[in-house]
């Protein structure tokens, strides 16, 4: 279901098993600023791989499950909470994705000068590159879950406050973690310490 101020401006269709929502060719009527639109379908649906680019849009989601979901932010914003994936890349140009209340077995986080925010539970492997921008993750695991390689360069990287220079640490656990800062910062708080 396609409702909201502007759902006459977009295309909604199924091809090839995909589902797709785009911006019809309207030149003399853009999308309103501030404008709306809302998909809402079964929360039965069976999704092999969700994909949103929010290039200098503001986007919401909640409550969806996939094998894949991948999240771009060129200037936009992307807000999603109640995510359940094997895989989840996020990758924020200049823009925000905030990403809340989640689980996924691997994640991968990009922010080449914006910002990436994910609070929840990452099973399996962290890769995180933080060449300008900010990465944030709040975890609901311990610090001891995981064995890491970090490399910090000009940036930092931080375990609950703690700054952690360039090194490699072998819990023996099942969980991996490669951080990468070049110039940007690095976050992580564990709930379980």
């Amino acid at each position: 279901i396609l409702s909201g101020n502007n759902r006459d401006k977009m295309n909604c269709y199924i091809e090839d098993n995909c589902l797709y929502l785009e911006e019809k060719n309207h030149k003399p009527k853009p999308i309103q600023k501030g404008g709306e639109i809302v998909l809402t379908v079964p929360k039965s649906m069976d999704w092999k791989k969700i994909e949103i680019d929010a290039q200098a849009a503001y986007v919401a989601l909640q409550d969806f499950s996939a094998e894949e979901m991948e999240f771009s932010a060129g200037a936009g914003s992307i807000e999603a909470s109640g995510l359940q994936t094997k895989k989840l890349i996020l990758s924020a140009e200049a823009g925000a994705i905030t990403v809340t209340d989640s689980e996924a077995a691997e994640l991968e986080a990009d922010a080449e000068a914006g910002v990436l925010r994910f609070s929840g539970s990452i099973t399996d492997m962290v890769d995180a590159d933080a060449e300008l921008g900010n990465i944030v993750l709040n975890l609901s695991q311990s610090e001891d879950d995981f064995d890491y390689e970090i490399d910090s360069d000009l940036g930092n990287v931080e375990f609950d406050g703690v700054s952690m220079e360039n090194f490699v640490i072998c819990n023996k656990a099942s969980g991996k973690m490669k951080l990468d800062s070049s110039m940007g910062n690095i976050e992580i708080y564990f709930e379980q310490d």
